[in-house]
């Protein structure tokens, strides 16, 4: 996450926002930073 920009960060942290908030229990979730080399995966 250390080399997320302040732009990506946010936008990583509003994902991780939404999955909690409206996402299906034992459903994962990729997400790749649109300018830097950062791929996630996480579930509810």
């Amino acid at each position: 996450m250390t080399r997320l920009s302040t732009e990506g960060l946010k936008t990583f942290a509003n994902t991780i926002k939404y999955i909690l908030e409206t996402g299906a229990a034992g459903v994962t979730v990729e997400w790749k930073a649109p300018k830097t080399p950062f791929t996630s995966k996480t579930g509810r």
